[in-house]
């Protein structure tokens, strides 16, 4: 008989709580509210979780054919996505601190930090209820169409005619400008941006909602955005909001920070760490040839494995639920918190979050296998 299961969404950053999944057997009938992503990824996921089933067997014969590796390596790199749940970031890093490797993350923490630091210069809103309180938002570096399907509606329907965009063409200076209006000393403004300015200073609260393509890279545009918002915040009420590119981005980087007081882009030494937010960079390593053992941990973006296949000269190790796209000379199934596993997320808007397993199975949880690479904490 179909049964209706609450559920939390492990498949975006706004992991939307109210999800109800009609299932069937182990299969998936309807989710509702509905969402395109997320019905297409609860499918997904269930097809390659059938195909993944793995013995004991061979998982410990996986474990220990990593373990050599470790052995082995002159200078293993361990790389974390966005898509990994707390507690596998914790052993993450104690895989990283035995093995003295490098451990970073896919995004090298430049965005993720940035949404910490708004913390200064703004407020981050505890829910999308809180947000549909403001009165305008302005998407910097996003359009409507690249967000998660559900916070696009939710900002379409909230903000309607009070939702404005602003491109990456001259960013850098029209928030300067944008600057210079609030403080009352206006420029000579074109005129999508001074219909902006004027909509801006006539309402009391709003949201910026930053993309990583607009800030990845360009710390000058980092910091206009930060003044920006701190700016907006002196007599009015404005929250900043960043847009990770994968579901636990914030989750990856604050456990990081909890755990060895960095946000990543680390180098393990005996009982040192070297942080190095431009030498411990993953595509630089991978460059320069400088690492024979490469760990990724989760499901990798596009752009990274585009990377991992132009710079493939050492052996690398993929611990995630997704079947590879892309060459690897070692696969590790693992369970999916949300999906087939529990576990610790945390949404866009700082809120943490336990996920249950919906869909059980036999699949290991990622921290389960990385511990496994220790050779004292056998699985």
């Amino acid at each position: 008989m179909p049964e209706e299961i609450q559920a939390v969404c492990p498949f975006c950053s706004l992991h939307c709580a109210d999800l109800r999944l009609k299932i069937d057997e182990g299969r998936l009938l309807g989710i509702y509210p509905a969402c395109a992503l997320a019905e297409t990824s609860f499918l997904h996921s269930i097809a390659d979780m059938a195909s993944t089933q793995i013995s004991d067997f061979r998982i410990n014969a996986s474990l220990e054919a990593a373990r050599i590796s470790f052995q082995q390596a002159r200078q293993p790199v361990i790389v974390l996505t966005g898509n990994v749940e707390n507690q596998a970031v914790s052993s993450a890093v104690k895989l990283a601190q035995r093995w003295s490797a490098v451990l970073t993350c896919e995004e090298d923490g430049s965005g993720s930090t940035l949404s910490l630091s708004t913390r200064t210069a703004g407020s981050l809103s505890a829910s999308l209820g809180e947000l549909s309180r403001l009165d305008m938002a302005v998407l910097c570096g996003l359009d409507s169409g690249s967000l998660p399907p559900r916070l696009g509606d939710f900002l379409g329907n909230y903000f309607n005619e009070g939702l404005f965009q602003l491109d990456r063409l001259n960013s850098l200076e029209s928030i300067r400008q944008l600057r210079l209006a609030l403080r009352g000393d206006p420029p000579d403004l074109p005129m999508v941006l001074c219909d902006l300015a004027t909509r801006i200073n006539a309402v009391s609260s709003g949201l910026l909602l930053f993309g990583l393509d607009w800030i990845h890279g360009d710390q000058a545009l980092c910091t206009e955005l930060l003044l920006w918002l701190k700016d907006l915040n002196q007599h009015k009420r404005w929250v900043g909001l960043y847009l990770p590119p994968a579901s636990n981005s914030f989750g990856v980087v604050e456990t990081l920070l909890a755990e060895t007081g960095y946000p990543g882009n680390l180098r393990f030494r005996q009982e040192n760490i070297e942080y190095s937010p431009y030498l411990w960079q993953v595509e630089r390593l991978l460059k320069q040839g400088w690492t024979d053992l490469c760990v990724v941990i989760g499901q990798p973006s596009a752009n990274f494995k585009e990377a991992l296949r132009k710079h493939s000269d050492f052996k690398t190790i993929l611990v995630s639920p997704e079947t590879p796209d892309f060459p690897v000379s070692q696969w590790l199934p693992c369970a999916r918190p949300g999906f087939d596993a529990p576990g610790l997320l945390q949404r866009m808007d700082g809120v943490p979050l336990e996920v249950q397993s919906i869909f059980p199975s036999r699949r290991p949880a990622a921290d389960a296998l990385l511990a496994g690479m220790l050779p004292e904490l056998p699985l």
